[in-house]
C-alpha cells in the first residue's frame, strides 16, 4: 500500500451529496401530536433540568408565564424548585433570540448570549453613535465595573452606579436622553453580558420579576464555548436547537 501511495496520481476527494429530502406530509392533528410530543406536553413527566433541555427556551416576561409554561411540562415541579435551579445556575435567565429574555438551560447560555449580541450589535452602534459615546468607554467602564462587582458582590443596577467610582461615570447629557440613556453604563453591562464577564441574577429568586442583580463570573463560559462571530455560522446550532423544540418543520423553513 506504501509503494502505491507513492507511485500512483492523488485522486481527489470523493465528494459526498446527500440524498434529496423527501417531505413527510401530516394531517393537522399527527402535526399538533408532533409538536405536543417534542415539547414533552403529549406526556409530562421527567426532570425539570433535562425537560428544559429537550423542549426548548421558556419565554420570561417577569410574569407567571414561565411558572406555568415548566409546569405543564414537569406536573411534578414545584415553584421553589425552579428558583433554585436557576438560583444554581442550573437554568439562566438570559438574552437570546429576537433579544429577548428567556429561561434557557446552562449548556444552551454561550449560544443564547452569542445570538443575542450578533443580533443587537448594529443597534448598539448606532445607539453609541447617536448618545455620543466615545470609542473604547464602554470597555474602559467595563473594566471598572468588573473590579467593582468583584469586590461588592453582586448589586442592581443603581446599587452598582452608585458603588462606582465618581471619575467612572459620566452623563451623556441631551444626547443620551434622546435615546434613553443617561450615562454609558446599560450598553456596558450590556457587552460585559455578551462577553462572559457579567451575569445577571434575580434580585428577588423569583422569576416573576425583571428586576435583575449584576455579578462578576468567576469563570467564562461564553469564552471556553469558543463559537462563530458570524451569525450565518451560528445558525446551524440555533436550527439544531429549534429543531429539537418544534418537532416538525417546513422544508422551506
Amino acid at each position: 500500500r506504501t509503494r502505491l501511495s507513492h507511485d500512483l496520481p492523488r485522486q481527489a476527494e470523493p465528494v459526498l451529496t446527500p440524498p434529496p429530502m423527501t417531505p413527510i406530509r401530516l394531517d393537522r392533528t399527527q402535526a399538533r401530536a408532533a409538536v405536543l410530543a417534542a415539547q414533552g406536553l403529549h406526556s409530562p413527566r421527567g426532570e425539570l433540568v433535562p425537560t428544559v433541555e429537550r423542549s426548548g427556551f421558556l419565554r420570561t416576561l417577569g410574569g407567571v408565564e414561565v411558572y406555568l409554561a415548566a409546569r405543564a411540562r414537569v406536573p411534578a415541579m414545584t415553584s421553589k424548585a425552579l428558583e433554585t435551579a436557576t438560583a444554581e445556575r442550573r437554568l439562566q435567565v438570559v438574552p437570546t433570540v429576537r433579544g429577548c429574555m428567556y429561561l434557557v438551560a446552562a449548556r444552551d447560555v454561550p449560544v443564547s448570549l452569542r445570538t443575542a449580541d450578533l443580533l443587537g450589535r448594529a443597534r448598539l452602534q448606532k445607539e453609541r453613535e447617536k448618545a455620543g459615546i466615545k470609542r473604547g468607554e464602554l470597555e474602559k467602564l467595563g473594566d471598572v465595573v468588573v473590579e467593582t462587582l468583584t469586590k461588592s458582590g453582586a448589586l442592581t443596577t443603581d446599587a452598582l452606579r452608585k458603588a462606582l467610582p465618581d471619575d467612572a461615570l459620566r452623563s451623556l447629557g441631551d444626547k443620551g436622553k434622546k435615546v434613553g440613556l443617561s450615562s454609558p453604563l446599560p450598553p456596558a453591562l450590556r457587552v460585559l453580558e455578551f462577553a462572559g464577564r457579567v451575569e445577571r441574577t434575580l434580585e428577588t429568586g423569583r422569576l416573576d420579576s425583571e428586576r435583575y442583580r449584576w455579578r462578576a463570573t468567576t469563570k467564562n463560559t461564553l469564552a471556553a464555548a469558543d463559537l462563530p462571530d458570524e451569525l450565518a455560522e451560528l445558525s446551524p446550532r440555533l436550527a439544531e436547537i429549534f429543531l429539537r423544540a418544534a418537532g416538525i418543520a417546513r422544508i422551506d423553513d
